[in-house]
């Protein structure tokens, strides 16, 4: 199994940024938005919106 690469994105709102809450056992963590890049996509294709 191969590593797959990502794309993450930060989204800022009146100096607020959009993240993901996970958790993980007793730890809380918190992530940018974001997912794999399909074969042949651009990194800023996959974080791009419309």
């Amino acid at each position: 199994m191969y590593p797959r690469a990502k794309a993450f994105g930060l989204a800022t709102h009146q100096g607020r940024l959009l993240v993901q809450e996970y958790h993980t056992g007793d730890e809380t963590y918190y992530r940018p938005l974001g997912g794999s890049i399909e074969l042949g996509e651009k990194s800023a294709h996959t974080v791009r919106y419309s």
